[in-house]
């Protein structure tokens, strides 16, 4: 695959960050065009089916659940596995909680609880409480200090519990990503090589899942220029309303040379889940 070039790379580090509804457009794009989310929906299922077979009760700690899109796909999935499921769900944005806590309580089994905190991870106190499973779906590249997040949410475990977390591989589409992240927030945006290097340094013990997906860049190429902005947005994670077509169409080249196929019109776009432990390695 194609490195991003760095005339690309020179348009992006002088790009606006993606905010508010550009963000939210580009970001209903992007899902719609990924069979990544249902990937790891499967393998995290299967995953826990086989590690709490016959356990009828569940207690789940959701980083980051935004407005509950993934956990409410997954409680679905595991509703049969534990006929009990206390749910805690975190997540800092004042609009997006009320909504989590709506969708999660229509999808609970009976008998169930659930909890919603509007704070950051950094600031969440679990009052001694330990957990069977720690989601973290994509959210930690939020996080300034990746290494907190890691040995926090280990320290919060059952003896026998998992913290499951999602990251972008070193893959093609994750370019873009590091180059804007850095620039916005100040930070690295922690690929899955990151995390690897802060787990083995805390002596973490761990196992890496590679989950393949593809995204469908389709609409990057519409004839709508507004749909493709709100897509190419998306995957470069910044505003690039105001670039000339000539950059643009550098920038759509560069996406087509790193398709499957010139018929496709499909990319690589897989995912790495780590099952992390509190015990040291």
């Amino acid at each position: 695959m194609d490195s991003n070039s760095p005339q690309i790379e020179k348009i992006l580090l002088g790009s606006r960050p993606l905010t508010g509804d550009c963000y939210k457009r580009g970001h209903i794009l992007f899902k719609n065009a990924t069979n990544q989310q249902s990937r790891v929906l499967a393998w995290i299922d299967g995953f826990l089916r086989t590690r709490f077979a016959g356990q009828d009760s569940l207690s789940l700690l959701s980083i980051g659940a935004g407005t509950g899109i993934f956990d409410v796909a997954f409680l679905e999935k595991i509703g049969d596995v534990a006929t009990k499921i206390d749910y805690t769900g975190i997540e800092p944005n004042e609009k997006q909680a009320p909504l989590l806590k709506e969708n999660i309580a229509a999808v609970l089994p009976a008998g169930s609880h659930s909890d919603i905190h509007t704070c950051l991870f950094e600031d969440f106190s679990a009052e001694g409480k330990k957990y069977d499973v720690i989601l973290s779906v994509h959210a930690h590249y939020f996080f300034s200090d990746i290494a907190e997040l890691l040995t926090r949410a280990a320290d919060h475990l059952e003896k026998d519990g998992i913290f499951v977390l999602t990251s972008a591989g070193n893959s093609f589409l994750s370019k873009y990503f590091v180059t804007t992240f850095q620039k916005n927030f100040g930070h690295p945006a922690w690929l899955s090589s990151d995390i690897e290097k802060v787990l083995q340094a805390q002596n973490i013990a761990y196992q890496k899942h590679r989950i393949d997906a593809e995204l469908d860049l389709s609409p990057c190429f519409s004839p709508d220029r507004s749909k493709a902005v709100d897509m190419l947005n998306y995957i470069v994670h910044a505003d690039i309303s105001q670039m000339s077509e000539e950059d643009m169409e550098l920038l759509k080249d560069e996406l087509r040379r790193n398709m499957f196929d010139k018929n496709s019109q499909k990319i690589a776009h897989p995912v790495d889940a780590f099952i992390i432990t509190g015990h040291r390695a």
